[in-house]
């Protein structure tokens, strides 16, 4: 089983790109963790997770804006307000915890990792 597409919107539930993520962060490391968890439990059926989105470069054209031809893909899709979940290139605490747990959930379903 995978968990997919969990995601919060930035602090103050801010659609600008230069907005802060500490809310999101510490929602991304209880998910991630709690995943981690079930994923190297005995008989465990987890085996990944998935955060939405990643945007990396790509910022939108206005904030909280809808998708627009030539405007850049950033993950949220066009009908939903963009950088809505957008996890940027510039998000570096956010990416700890991705890296993190990527580290951590890499060794999933090797049978030498089972505890």
């Amino acid at each position: 089983m995978v968990l997919e597409e969990f995601g919060i919107s930035r602090d103050g539930n801010s659609h600008e790109p230069s907005s802060t993520t500490a809310i999101r962060d510490q929602y991304y490391e209880k998910i991630f963790g709690a995943v981690y968890e079930r994923a190297y439990a005995p008989n465990s059926v987890v085996a990944g997770v998935n955060f939405w989105a990643w945007a990396g470069e790509g910022r939108p054209r206005v904030a909280e804006g809808m998708w627009k031809a030539g405007d850049n893909f950033i993950g949220d899709p066009p009908h939903e307000p963009q950088g809505w979940y957008s996890v940027y290139d510039k998000d570096t605490s956010t990416q700890k915890v991705i890296k993190k747990y990527s580290d951590l959930l890499n060794g999933v379903g090797k049978k030498e990792n089972w505890r």
